[in-house]
């Protein structure tokens, strides 16, 4: 029984790293218009240029970062206990997990090459 338990709670936990980008990209898209600082925001060299590149690269990936988490939730909740068979061996929280982390190492240089066309940068 506390088997059966245990696998609903972890059920559970794999809403977490999508409900983490959802709420991220929420607080960066409220605090991007903050001057640049070392503590929290997308910090590259050229969103670190001006604050016109930085709230502009912030409010870019807070976006993104709420668009990866909800899109992520929207599948979860729909492929539910049908993405063992979609997606073989790994189980929903690991694939989960694996978008991700790719989807935000590679919204990494997506916003930098915006940033530099929009502000005309070498």
């Amino acid at each position: 029984m506390d088997q059966v338990q245990n696998m609903e709670l972890s059920k559970d936990q794999i809403y977490i790293v999508p409900v983490v980008s959802l709420v991220c990209g929420v607080i960066l898209l409220k605090t991007s218009a903050m001057k640049i600082n070392s503590t929290f925001g997308f910090r590259t060299k050229v969103s670190t240029k001006n604050n016109e590149t930085w709230k502009y690269c912030n409010q870019l990936c807070a976006i993104i970062l709420i668009l990866i988490g909800i899109i992520l939730i929207i599948a979860m909740l729909a492929l539910g206990n049908f993405s063992a068979l979609l997606f073989g061996v790994l189980e929903l929280g690991e694939l989960v997990n694996i978008i991700v982390v790719i989807a935000i190492l590679l919204s990494i240089p997506v916003v930098n090459r915006s940033c530099k066309k929009k502000f005309e940068m070498q």
